[in-house]
């Protein structure tokens, strides 16, 4: 079995909003569920577990009920950092799943996964035991004047 870890635990305090970017909604949906559904999509994904910020399960339950998301098994609280989340979502699958099963771990921000990526990870890593997916960066700099500086440097990877 092929099951994906959705990491989804993080505030977006660089977002300045008042909910988490992955409930933040881009033309009518929630950035989360974009992600989701190109899991929920692929033919060799068999199960789905989220990692969630504490006290938005719920609302989480009903975006994947209203979207129809069958692959998801669990919601697991997501830990303090990063890390933290893909721990405990680890320790669910081992209690729910066989030690031989594959899991591919993925932000749950980064909706712009491809089914491509997905499937190269699942042949990677059935070829190799492990897979990491990248794709090359284009750093840009950018120079913007502000009142409090006559120049601000804000770096963009694209």
């Amino acid at each position: 079995m092929n099951i994906a870890l959705l990491t989804a635990g993080g505030v977006g305090s660089r977002m300045n909003m008042s909910i988490p970017k992955q409930f933040v909604h881009v033309n009518d949906k929630p950035l989360i569920i974009y992600t989701l559904e190109k899991f929920e999509r692929h033919p060799d994904i068999d199960a789905i577990v989220v990692t969630c910020l504490k006290g938005w399960e719920n609302i989480l339950r009903a975006y994947v009920k209203q979207f129809q998301i069958k692959k998801l098994i669990t919601i697991v609280e997501s830990g303090d950092t990063g890390q933290d989340s893909i721990r405990n979502g680890l320790l669910e699958i081992e209690k729910r799943f066989s030690d031989d099963d594959n899991v591919i771990i993925h932000d749950g921000n980064r909706a712009m996964v491809s089914s491509e990526i997905i499937s190269d990870c699942i042949v990677k890593t059935e070829l190799r035991g492990c897979g990491i997916a990248s794709i090359p960066t284009v750093e840009v700099v950018l120079y913007t004047e502000n009142e409090t500086s006559s120049k601000k440097v804000i770096r963009v990877n694209i």
